[in-house]
């Protein structure tokens, strides 16, 4: 004989020819209601009995789980560890067994390890089954690792959920609360720029072809990190360190930069402007004369130097005149002299000299930055000026007389 509750077979104990036991799994009391009993006796002369009706007044309620997460954390450097804490508890009036806990391992981090046995399976840190007693509560611990250098995507300020989610077997009874059974913990991304706090600079100033320079910087970071410090001397060559030496090979204007990182994703740049300049070698001025068209914009210069060694120029040497950084014209000479663009080299081996003669030259505005400017005017100003054979340059800073009538000459002596 089987008892059947709502159709369904009892595990049936007979005790008489007029009495029988059957278990009703708690499964089957968790909602009220009246659910009919029968009784089936097997053929031949067997059959179903009447029904009896069972009545459910107080509905057993399952196991109550409930699930919260933390790694103890809001906000994450690349390479932090993030040592997560899950806790289940049981705040129901009845026992739950076959508890599965899991946690979600966010995008972008890498699991670690896991003291209670949690594994990694479908991007998730899953545990193995254990019961909890009503009442009672479970810790569950997994570490898990933001990787430096971030991944391909992961940003400052990127979030990263975990969701934590927990759930039994149901043997006793239906979970009464379902929205207690998940939990998240978020953190973000947090990149810390490194800080210069002293600007990048370059020693000695006035710089020259082939001078040792030194250029340092300054920087810091929040923490104890260590900083990389990187230069790129804009020619070429590069160098490391809060100091580091570099010499340049030919005269020109060059961005240094510095490059300041702290493992971490954390960047910062900044430039120096270099402006090297041939080997100078200090020369008197010979003749000195400049004349500006202030209606025309067509300029006038004559300028020569006395040295040693222009006894000993020779053809095919490349020679430029140059205003402070600002190169006026260059040419290849030649049988004592050459041509440029806007005027003439003539040089003499017997008196030494090396001069620069043009009337087709475009100065008014390099030469209003040392004070001649298109104003009506007479005083004296200095300018720097020089001839540079190969990488050296003769010349000096030349006190000119300076007149000039606003809108129509000015000439300097």
């Amino acid at each position: 004989m089987t008892a059947n509750f709502n159709g369904t077979p009892l595990t049936t104990t007979y005790v008489s020819a007029t009495s029988l036991t059957a278990v009703i799994p708690a499964a089957d009391l968790t909602a009220t209601g009246s659910n009919p009993i029968t009784v089936v006796n097997a053929a031949p002369g067997g059959g179903t009995s009447a029904a009896q009706t069972f009545t459910v007044n107080n509905a057993q309620v399952g196991p109550d789980l409930a699930v919260a997460i933390t790694d103890g954390l809001s906000e994450l450097q690349p390479g932090a560890a993030m040592p997560y804490t899950l806790t289940v508890t049981n705040t129901g009036s009845v026992d739950a067994t076959g508890v599965n806990a899991s946690a979600t391992i966010p995008t972008y981090e890498t699991f670690v390890s896991s003291p209670n046995g949690g594994t990694v399976s479908n991007g998730k840190v899953v545990f193995p089954p254990f019961a909890l007693s009503h009442g009672g509560q479970k810790l569950l611990q997994f570490t898990l690792a933001l990787p430096n250098p971030l991944p391909t995507g992961a940003v400052n300020g990127t979030p990263l959920v975990c969701q934590a989610s927990v759930s039994d077997d149901g043997t006793h009874g239906t979970d009464p609360n379902l929205t207690n059974n998940t939990a998240t913990d978020t953190d973000s991304i947090v990149i810390v720029m490194p800080t210069i706090v002293s600007a990048a600079s370059y020693t000695p100033q006035s710089p020259e072809v082939n001078m040792p320079l030194t250029f340092t910087v300054g920087a810091s970071y929040p923490t104890a990190a260590p900083l990389t410090i990187a230069w790129d001397f804009g020619d070429g060559n590069s160098g490391s360190g809060a100091s580091a030496l570099h010499a340049y090979a030919a005269a020109g204007l060059y961005a240094a930069v510095v490059t300041v990182t702290d493992g971490k994703g954390g960047t910062v740049t900044q430039d120096v402007s270099v402006p090297v300049i041939s080997q100078v070698s200090s020369s008197a001025a010979q003749k000195k004369s400049f004349v500006l068209n202030f209606r025309k914009g067509i300029d006038g210069l004559d300028i020569s130097f006395a040295n040693p060694d222009f006894k000993s120029l020779q053809n095919g040497q490349t020679v430029s005149v140059q205003i402070g950084s600002h190169t006026v014209d260059t040419a290849v000479l030649a049988n004592g002299k050459g041509t440029g663009a806007s005027g003439k080299f003539i040089y003499s081996s017997k008196n030494q000299t090396l001069e620069y003669v043009s009337k087709n030259a475009s100065l008014e505005s390099v030469l209003a930055n040392y004070g001649a400017t298109n104003t009506t005017m007479t005083g004296s100003i200095s300018i720097p000026i020089y001839i540079s054979v190969g990488n050296k340059q003769y010349g000096n800073s030349i006190t000119f007389s300076y007149s000039a009538q606003a809108g129509k000459v000015g000439k300097g002596f």
